[in-house]
């Protein structure tokens, strides 16, 4: 009986003690909640009404760009709820590109820039980047309105990648072609670029043959180099789609170009249309990659893929492999490394008094198509295994083979052993040498 006292007691004090327990007030571990991120997230709306003070929630948005831009830290995203107003942005020399001074908003954080879901939103001046991160414009115009001003713009700045997606690009370029108008104009910086889904246009004076819907110059070392993604755009009334100079790795496929403008007479020089541009100076490594699935409307005289007319052999266009079925025109001093799968036409000509000379130590292929050699230019073909191929071959330049490309075709005559193959190389009112 005592034993059982002792146990109901006992059990009553338990039962007690849980009550009081469960009566004194949870202690939260904030251990992790201090780790938590806050909303990562900024608004923008021009016209917000500002009756209560701007935060930059969707509530009580910012006013400007600038304001977000400031607040905002690595990794945020930007919503654009408005067309933006004209802000008081810095003047840059549009890293000498045009010579002359622009307005431009400067992006110093690693953000996302887009519209709210459903809209479309404008920016109506120059965007310049620099920061060590990774750049987004998503679903957003941006049309700036002073001539010769840019779009997009980032250089000699360490911004490791530029996303532009869906966005609307539009530039008024100068009337009398005094500096270039890139609307995205990438100069030395960036890993990576993706330029996907977009549309350019021209907002006066389409007739520049400056007009570059794209420019970009690669970094310039082996150890950092570009790759370029470029596809799935609509470029219109621009003189040049893509101006690629030392990007290491290019895709350039699945674009629409309408309304393009062709040749200009300006100076001395002839300035041309064309779709893509090829170069390599001042890089240390060679350049590569895919131009396919293109369509383009344009003016007579437009070309297709070009490169850079320049006879300075340390600023030859170096190309390891190149994939497209574009016509090509072989201008200056090219080198191909590797290969060439060309499925469109393949010229060599002069231009501005600089005549196309093409080294070739791989294998080139135009099936189906023409090789065209004008009067003082070169294809050399040079090393085991090099050989050209195509249906025709016209022209009064030289198709040579040889061990030595340090002299002239016309004086290798004879003089050098071969060690190359040539395909169908009977040029048509030209000279064809076996040396």
């Amino acid at each position: 009986m005592h034993a059982s006292r002792k146990l109901l007691a006992a059990l009553a004090v338990l039962a007690v003690a849980f009550v009081v327990l469960a009566a004194v007030p949870a202690v939260a571990d904030d251990s992790d909640a201090a780790d938590e991120p806050t909303s990562k997230t900024y608004y923008v709306k021009a016209d917000y009404d500002g009756t209560e003070p701007s935060d930059g929630t969707e509530a009580k948005p910012y006013t400007t760009l600038t304001a977000a831009l400031n607040a905002a830290s690595d990794g945020y995203t930007i919503i654009l709820k408005s067309d933006l107003k004209d802000e008081t942005t810095s003047a840059t020399t549009c890293y000498g590109l045009t010579g002359k001074n622009i307005n431009s908003l400067k992006v110093t954080k690693a953000v996302a820039i887009k519209s709210e879901v459903g809209k479309q939103y404008e920016i109506p001046y120059s965007v310049e980047m620099s920061t060590n991160g990774s750049v987004t414009f998503d679903n957003v115009k941006i049309a700036p309105t002073a001539k010769g001003a840019y779009a997009i713009a980032a250089g000699y700045e360490t911004v490791s990648e530029i996303i532009i997606n869906e966005c609307v690009l539009t530039v008024t370029p100068y009337a009398d072609g005094d500096g270039q108008t890139p609307a995205v104009y990438i100069t030395q910086t960036a890993k990576t670029v993706n330029v996907t889904g977009s549309t350019f246009d021209v907002a006066a004076d389409k007739g520049n043959q400056y007009t570059s819907a794209v420019m970009i110059w690669g970094l310039q070392n082996s150890t950092d180099t570009t790759t370029a993604t470029i596809t799935g755009n609509t470029v219109n009334g621009y003189a040049r789609f893509v101006n690629i100079d030392g990007v290491a790795s290019f895709s350039i496929n699945d674009n629409t170009a309408e309304d393009m403008v062709g040749p200009l007479q300006i100076g001395s020089e002839l300035k041309g249309g064309m779709f893509v541009q090829l170069s390599s100076s001042g890089v240390s490594h060679s350049i590569g990659g895919t131009i396919k699935n293109n369509t383009i409307s344009a003016a007579s005289g437009f070309q297709q893929v070009v490169t850079y007319p320049t006879d300075d052999e340390s600023k030859a266009a170096d190309i390891t492999t190149l994939d497209t079925d574009c016509d090509v025109v072989f201008k200056g001093a090219v080198k191909i490394q590797t290969s060439a799968t060309i499925t469109g036409n393949i010229s060599l000509i002069s231009e501005n008094g600089v005549d196309a000379n093409v080294v070739v130590k791989g294998a080139v292929t135009a099936t189906g198509k023409n090789l065209t050699i004008a009067e003082d230019c070169t294809m050399i073909l040079t090393g085991s295994g090099a050989s050209i191929d195509s249906n025709a071959k016209t022209g009064d330049g030289f198709l040579a083979a040889t061990s030595d490309v340090s002299k002239k075709p016309e004086e290798a005559v004879g003089a050098y052993k071969v060690d190359v193959s040539i395909a169908n190389s009977n040029l048509s009112g030209g000279k064809v040498l076996n040396t």
